[in-house]
């Protein structure tokens, strides 16, 4: 896959955040303030942010923008998170996200799930196999093997569509997930899981010069 060079221009003003996404090549050219943000863990505070800035551009036409820097989070909202931009998908609505710095665990997962995956040449990323947290007390065997089952169960989905969007075989993903192994944005740009890289500039309302 030919590297696709994309800008990604932040517009931060006082009253919201507009993004200008533009590449020749594949035929992006977006001034939109279609924008979601997956920052920070993935908590239950979080998700009604972002269910706030879905209801507020539910609106606005054309693509979606999702900027993601996270280390991924709960399992439940990483799941209600993935069901709103499969609803958005469903409707006709383009996912363009964009990672900032990293994007693991259940932010991976959502990531596996848009239309144009894009991230800055310094973003780590980890899919990783899914755990449930928490003190279990006293188990036989039988019940650890049941809830084993269990999580197996959950990540199977995730892992399957992981494996096909990174174009990696189960064995080298299982390697690497099992090992909590980070990938760089670089070898999954050469996987072509990245669609291509992403500058960030900023601007603030008033000031002409970008920083």
């Amino acid at each position: 896959m030919k590297k696709l060079l994309i800008s990604l221009l932040l517009l931060i003003t006082t009253q919201a955040q507009a993004l200008h996404v533009q590449n020749e090549e594949i035929g992006i050219d977006i001034d939109t303030k279609k924008v979601s943000h997956i920052v920070g863990e993935l908590t239950v505070e979080f998700l009604v942010k972002w269910k706030q800035e879905l209801f507020n551009t539910r609106g606005l036409p054309g693509e979606r923008v999702v900027v993601i820097s996270s280390p991924g989070g709960l399992v439940s909202v990483a799941d209600e998170v993935t069901l709103d931009i499969e609803n958005e998908r469903a409707k006709g609505v383009k996912m363009i996200c964009a990672v900032i710095h990293e994007a693991s665990s259940g932010a991976f997962n959502i990531l596996s799930h848009c239309d144009v995956r894009l991230a800055t040449r310094d973003t780590k990323m980890l899919a990783h196999k899914t755990r449930r947290a928490g003190m279990f007390g006293s188990l036989t065997a039988r019940q650890c093997r049941k809830l084993a089952n269990e999580i197996d169960k959950i990540d199977a989905p995730l892992r399957a569509l992981n494996i096909k969007e990174m174009h990696v075989t189960p064995k080298e993903y299982d390697r690497r997930a099992d090992n909590e192994m980070f990938w760089t944005a670089e070898e999954l740009h050469a996987r072509g899981y990245i669609h291509g890289f992403v500058k960030t500039e900023t601007k603030k309302q008033g000031i002409g010069e970008n920083k």
